[in-house]
């Protein structure tokens, strides 16, 4: 692996979580508003995987980067390890995947 991949990687990581923490508060705020409720463990793993996709989406616009199976796992790798950062740690993991279940269950999340 070339060592200006990695660097660009964990730029685009930090990044996305930069941005997540401040949209997911954005977010948020703007509910408490509308006096709606979305769990925050879902929202922000929604948010997250979307600003990586974005992100990367972008990066590769401006850097004029091949969009191959390679560029795609990264991607997808991006988006999963974002979506770990933002539940930070195996608690809230755990609690999401709950609420998500219970959701599609059709029981309040």
């Amino acid at each position: 692996m070339d060592v200006k991949v990695l660097i660009v990687w964990l730029a685009g990581m930090l990044a996305v979580s930069l941005f997540t923490g401040l949209t997911v508060e954005a977010i948020k705020k703007l509910l408490k508003d509308f006096n709606k409720k979305i769990p925050n463990n879902i929202l922000a793993s929604v948010v997250s995987i979307i600003l990586a996709l974005v992100i990367s989406l972008a990066y590769s616009v401006i850097a004029k980067v091949p969009m191959d199976g390679v560029y795609w796992i990264a991607v997808g790798f991006l988006m999963f390890c974002s979506w770990l950062c933002s539940m930070v740690g195996y608690d809230k993991v755990r609690q999401s995947i709950e609420q998500i279940i219970e959701a599609l269950k059709g029981g309040k999340a």
